[in-house]
């Protein structure tokens, strides 16, 4: 009786690939490719023909059944403490209380390669992690980078496309939350000036990061970089305190002495730097002359704080720029310690508006008509553009007798005149305030100094 073949009836499952196993068509297997493990379909004979590699089946001999999904799977190491390289999938406590420490990123990543860093003792700021390149790039740069913040973590994964490289895909230190962006504070590329302050506002304004201090700190250059124009370079802006109005037939006070360089041509090296910001000068009431300015300092240059407006019977002050004359008294001059001009000339019972970094206070004039406050000089450091918002030191604006006229302060934050109360100012002098009416006898406020920092932190 003839026999007949009906051949394979049913898959069969024959559990793990082998290399050494004789494969035929319908038999299943699973195999484990870079870390993902899957269900294949033999459709042709073989013996040594792995199901995949790199994701992509090996058409020729095996078909997809059920396709894995990647495993997330990190190792912890123990603490380090001396120089490392990364492998894939690892995470790293880095101790760098001892000193400096350099983590080599692996040469050949594989896309979706990842890894993750930890300030272990919270001394990255003393002693920096740099971040090896070794042949990639990092952010689509191809320089090192430097992790400098106070308990940084960071996650980095990698990406070929593009010449991205390695990508922050979080950073995070004490104080800051994750912005993922290379150019944070105590993280960047080798290239720039790596840096970080506790200045009341940090933040990126295109291609450079702008510290901006209105309350004294430090700021702290954690290690210069290797470019040859902006490597070591920075931009400054250092406004003193603005000086206080003057009472009773009294002048505007004068701005804060003004220093700014608006070009990368100041030099810093690795180091921290005490910032001092000079407070505006306190009110004054009754009769008198206006409070000075305190001086605002940073880099070893000084920017004197503004001169008190004058007030009856006391002339006004000198300062940064001098605060305005009052009626018996001349106006005051600028010390030189940072840009800035003298008050305006007064008259009788009438003030001249106090001295500004542009110009001279302005002078009465006519039937007591008080001298409004000398403008001050525009500056965009902080990035705003062209507006009155980007100027600095202003002088503050007299008033006039019998409050015949309340003369306004020079632009860039000089108060304005006031018949009754003269108004504070914001970034500039105080305004004076006529005060013959008796009772209300109290000049403006000085505006507090400030410093500002911009450099260039990638490309």
């Amino acid at each position: 009786m003839a026999t007949i073949d009906l051949g394979k009836l049913k898959m069969t499952n024959r559990g793990t690939w082998s290399s050494g196993t004789a494969y035929v068509v319908d038999d299943i297997v699973q195999y484990t490719d870079g870390g993902t493990l899957s269900t294949y379909l033999a459709v042709a004979g073989s013996t040594g023909q792995a199901p995949s590699s790199g994701g992509t089946e090996n058409a020729s001999f095996w078909k997809f059944m059920a396709k894995g999904t990647d495993q997330i799977a990190i190792s912890y190491n123990a603490v380090s403490t001396t120089d490392f390289t990364v492998s894939s999938s690892n995470a790293y406590f880095v101790d760098t209380s001892a000193g400096a420490i350099t983590v080599t990123l692996p040469a050949s990543p594989s896309d979706g390669s990842f890894f993750k860093l930890s300030d272990y003792k919270r001394t990255f700021q003393t002693n920096n992690v740099l971040l090896a390149a070794n042949g990639n790039n990092i952010e689509g740069e191809p320089d090192d980078f430097i992790l400098s913040g106070r308990g940084t973590a960071i996650e980095m994964a990698y990406n070929g496309t593009g010449g991205r490289g390695w990508k922050f895909m979080s950073y995070t230190t004490e104080g800051q939350s994750s912005r993922v962006n290379h150019a944070n504070q105590g993280m960047g590329s080798k290239r720039w000036i790596h840096a970080s302050s506790d200045a009341d506002e940090v933040y990126m304004d295109g291609n450079d990061m702008v510290h901006r201090f209105l309350t004294s700190g430090t700021f702290t250059v954690a290690s210069v970089g290797t470019d040859s124009l902006y490597g070591d370079k920075i931009e400054y802006l250092i406004v003193g305190g603005g000086g206080g109005g003057g009472s009773h037939h009294g002048s505007g006070g004068g701005a804060g002495g003004y220093r700014a360089n608006s070009a990368y041509d100041f030099t810093v090296t690795a180091q921290a730097y005490s910032i001092t910001i000079g407070a505006g000068g306190s009110h004054q009431t009754g009769n008198g002359y206006g409070n000075n300015g305190s001086a605002s300092t940073a880099f070893g240059m000084t920017s004197d704080g503004g001169g008190g407006g004058g007030g009856n019977p006391n002339s006004g002050r000198s300062g940064g720029s001098g605060g305005g004359g009052a009626h018996s008294g001349g106006h005051g001059n600028a010390t030189g310690n940072g840009t800035g001009h003298r008050g305006g000339s007064n008259g009788h019972h009438t003030g001249g508006g106090g001295g500004g970094a542009g110009e001279p206070g302005a002078d009465h004039y006519g039937n007591h008509m008080a001298g409004q406050g000398g403008r001050g000089l525009e500056n965009d450091i902080e990035g705003r553009g062209k507006s009155l918002d980007n100027h600095y030191a202003g002088g503050g604006g007299a008033a006039g007798h019998n409050h015949t006229s309340c003369p306004a302060g020079g632009v860039g934050g000089g108060g304005q005149g006031g018949s009754g109360y003269g108004i504070d100012g914001t970034g500039g002098g105080g305004g004076g305030t006529d005060g013959s009416s008796g009772g209300h006898r109290r000049g403006g406020q000085g505006g507090d100094g400030i410093v500002v920092i911009r450099y260039r932190a990638k490309e």
